[in-house]
């Protein structure tokens, strides 16, 4: 019926039933590893240990010490919106299209709201689970000297039901994440296990506060307020 006489046009595949591994979940007891996905939710509830340090790992991931601006008092969260279904080419995107050297980008954002991080660096809020959100940082007198940047370059995405820790407190990073991501001074003799990291890791201020109500309806967010 098909193709060349005597020539196979088909192959037998074998089938198997998946097996139902449920939901994740997560070793607690590991230092960085508290993920709870709850059935049935439709938010995601992150608290941010450390927003200055984790600021440096999404703005400035190298290994040459951590520029922490600890006048951050809050961060913005923007939901990263998709190009319209009608935009077949980067030139139909108008002012929301930027181009470098790697090649062009479409960026839309609108903002989602602010949340306010503690004296001890750490914030919590609720957004919604699934949509992609990106963090932007107030201008501090470090940014303005050392032109950092202000705005993630990528989303990032929580699960519907995910309860999460993001970060690492400065105090224990350079016992667990500094092997990857380079020590806060910079120097690599710095780097050291910490034991305490098993009890105290996320002992922050933010731990037991409200999480910020960013778990808004499309129909309750404000317009795009920022382009590339």
């Amino acid at each position: 019926m098909l193709g060349d006489s005597g020539a196979s046009e088909q192959y037998a595949v074998g089938v198997f039933e998946r097996v139902s591994r449920g939901l994740f979940s997560a070793s607690l007891e590991e230092p960085n590893g508290f993920t709870t996905v709850l059935p049935g939710r439709s938010e995601a509830d992150v608290q941010v240990l450390d927003m200055p340090l984790l600021a440096t790992l999404l703005f400035q991931n190298t290994p040459t010490g951590r520029s922490l601006e600890d006048g951050i008092q809050s961060v913005e969260i923007d939901e990263d919106l998709p190009p319209p279904l009608d935009m077949t080419s980067f030139a139909a995107g108008g002012s929301n299209v930027a181009k470098d050297a790697f090649g062009q980008v479409f960026v839309k954002r609108r903002k989602l709201g602010d949340v306010q991080v503690a004296a001890d660096g750490s914030t919590h809020f609720q957004v919604p689970g699934g949509l992609p959100i990106a963090f932007k940082l107030p201008d501090t007198q470090a940014s303005r000297e050392h032109q950092y940047p202000r705005v993630q370059r990528e989303a990032m995405v929580f699960a519907p039901g995910e309860y999460a820790h993001q970060s690492f407190k400065r105090t224990f990073f350079d016992g667990l994440c500094a092997g990857c991501h380079g020590a806060v001074s910079g120097r690599p003799t710095d780097v050291a296990v910490q034991p305490d990291i098993l009890t105290q890791a996320s002992n922050t201020l933010s731990r037991s506060a409200p999480p910020a109500p960013l778990n808004l309806p499309p129909g309750q967010r404000s317009g795009p307020v920022s382009g590339p």
